[in-house]
């Protein structure tokens, strides 16, 4: 009898092996949709249409981004979380609702650990500090003299309360004794539109959305909060080389899959993600965005996320952000 049940156990294992090489082999057989937790025209939207459009190219079916914004992310974070986790509903996630709301959020409806699995890291990217060309500032001095001597006046916007842009900005100006404005956006899309319209002054941009409209004359850059200029802006100075030598921010894009997601899906899309983060042209096109490209396995973007949390959790809790 014993010999009878192990030898059953035995083609049951195989039998779900050989159904996971099946369901992966053919994954996917229908439309995936990605969600983006924030309005068209920002950073995660920008990029996370370009990666989509790659995977549709690769595997033959269409990868769709889904808008989701409200919330500082938490919305479109929520909805990706209680999903289906059948491999068609993907997240692409950044630092805000993934690393800094679980922080400062009550009653937050996910958990980043629990609620996900992670797929791949996509990018890294520095912020581009903007101000509208009408304003008399020219450079990261200017500004900085221009705020001590109107304390509050100039107002900045973000993509929403609890948003890395606005824990940048922050710690910006905890560190050089300035007071600014906060005006939360439904994405960074719509903050650097008010910045070009001159509904706010001023805005940390994601280098994805921000450096087109500084190329454009639409914007004014500063400076950038990354360790090196980027090749789009290559005149723009770090904020480092103009004096403020220990502020240094970046945020990030990546891939999830809500809980439960199948580890046949997990690998199919790291692996294919993995192969277009390899493509040249692809890498060229970001890098002149500012934007690096990071891929590695599942492990290490779990490993990474965690150590995210940890970071930017005591970022908001020296600035004092708390959302009740």
């Amino acid at each position: 009898m014993r010999l009878v049940l192990r030898v059953a156990a035995l083609f049951s294992s195989f039998a779900i092996i050989a159904g996971g090489i099946a369901f992966a082999a053919g994954y996917p057989e229908k439309p995936v949709r990605v969600i983006v937790a924030y309005a068209p025209g920002g950073g995660a939207d920008i990029v996370g249409r370009l990666m989509s459009q790659k995977l549709s190219e690769r595997v033959g079916q269409q990868f769709v981004v889904i808008n989701n914004p409200g919330a500082s992310g938490a919305l479109g974070a929520g909805i990706a979380a209680h999903s289906d986790p059948d491999g068609y509903t993907l997240f692409f996630g950044q630092t805000a609702e993934m690393s800094i709301l679980p922080n400062i959020m009550d009653n937050l409806h996910y958990d980043p650990i629990k609620d996900f699995v992670p797929i791949v890291q996509v990018s890294s990217y520095p912020y581009v500090i903007a101000v509208n060309p009408k304003l008399p500032i020219h450079t990261l001095k200017e500004f900085l003299d221009y705020a001590k001597a109107h304390p509050g006046e100039l107002n900045y916007g973000s993509p929403g309360v609890g948003s890395s842009a606005q824990l940048a900005v922050e710690l910006f100006a905890r560190q050089t004794g300035i007071k600014l404005t906060h005006v939360p956006f439904r994405g960074a899309g719509p903050a650097v539109l008010a910045a070009i319209a001159g509904t706010v002054q001023v805005v940390f941009g994601d280098a994805a959305s921000t450096t087109p409209q500084v190329v454009a004359g639409q914007l004014r850059a500063l400076a950038v909060t990354a360790t090196k200029r980027s090749p789009k802006l290559p005149d723009v100075a770090t904020v480092a080389e103009l004096g403020i030598p220990n502020y240094t921010v970046a945020a990030w894009h990546g891939f999830f899959g809500p809980q439960g997601t199948s580890p046949e899906v997990v690998r199919k899309i790291n692996s294919e993600v993995n192969v277009i983060l390899q493509d040249q042209e692809l890498r060229n096109r970001l890098a002149q965005d500012g934007i690096e490209t990071i891929g590695g396995t599942p492990e290490d973007f779990g490993k990474y996320l965690k150590s995210e949390l940890t970071i930017w959790g005591q970022v908001a809790k020296d600035a004092g952000i708390q959302i009740k």
